[in-house]
């Protein structure tokens, strides 16, 4: 595999899509990343690899090893990782990150989005954004009135949260997105009535399926600690194969700023998903 720098120095981009996300970092895409970060992750590469698998054989003996659970022996890589970490804090701190949210919208709601964010999730915005589907005559009544009365945007897990993930890799994972992009409203919307086929098929009939492109600072990321080494893993596994893809989801408890909504009415969808492809839609 290229190096970070030469991946980057070539233009190589996990997507074909074109996109203009200036000054924001995709997880999975170095071509994305400052060079102030490339230098961080480039610098101690082998020692950091070193380190990740040092700790994997650690766990691994401690299964079977008692003793070794309480009396961990020290990674000798530990310093150069811990240093490389902190470098990467302070360079992310005055980056911001891409968050990829998947849902179903109308074209009004689009407008909104794009006008004041994606708001975080209540009972009150649930029952606001149902209302305005009945005043438009996109469902019935008796729809409104069951998912107003039975849905879980009040739920301690979800209300309060908007919630994304970071890499391009994931918005191809159809078992993952189907879902959110078949049926309007979210998960918390429509996720008590899917047995119901009438609702569910009036709620596959509303907007279309969209990516929210938002903005995230790193702080938004916390803790800072545990991004700076998921930005370690993306890189060992981009540039080396080094792991598993790196994607995390992320639950903000504030408006968040849209970059950009790709429906799938533009073509760029179908290259970030494939959807397509996709045997659920």
């Amino acid at each position: 595999m290229p190096s970070i720098t030469q991946y980057c120095a070539n233009g190589g981009h996990r997507n074909n899509a074109p996109m203009n996300w200036q000054n924001h970092i995709v997880l999975d895409d170095c071509a994305t990343w400052p060079q102030d970060l490339i230098k961080c992750t480039s610098n101690n590469q082998e020692a950091v690899l070193s380190y990740f698998c040092e700790e994997q054989q650690f766990n691994k003996r401690a299964e079977t090893d008692l003793q070794l659970r309480s009396h961990r022996p020290p990674n000798q890589y530990r310093p150069l990782f811990v240093e490389t970490v902190s470098r990467i804090k302070n360079v992310i701190a005055s980056h911001n990150f891409v968050g990829f949210h998947c849902t179903r919208l109308t074209h009004e709601e689009m407008t909104i989005v794009r006008s004041i964010g994606l708001q975080p999730l209540s009972q009150a915005l649930t029952e606001k954004r149902i209302t305005r589907l009945l005043k438009l005559g996109l469902i019935r009544s008796s729809t409104a009135q069951a998912l107003m009365s039975k849905n879980q945007a009040s739920d301690i897990f979800r209300r309060g949260n908007v919630c994304f993930f970071h890499c391009f890799s994931s918005l191809r994972d159809e078992s993952g997105l189907c879902r959110l992009f078949r049926c309007w409203g979210g998960e918390a919307v429509y996720r008590l009535h899917e047995q119901n086929r009438v609702i569910l098929r009036e709620l596959a009939a509303i907007g279309v399926s969209c990516i929210v492109i938002a903005s995230l600072s790193s702080q938004d990321l916390d803790p800072m600690e545990g991004l700076a080494e998921t930005l370690l893993r993306s890189y060992l596994y981009v540039t080396r194969g080094y792991g598993h893809d790196p994607d995390f989801d992320s639950f903000i408890k504030h408006p968040v700023p849209a970059i950009e909504i790709i429906s799938e009415e533009d073509e760029r969808f179908e290259s970030l998903t494939g959807y397509s492809t996709w045997s659920i839609r």
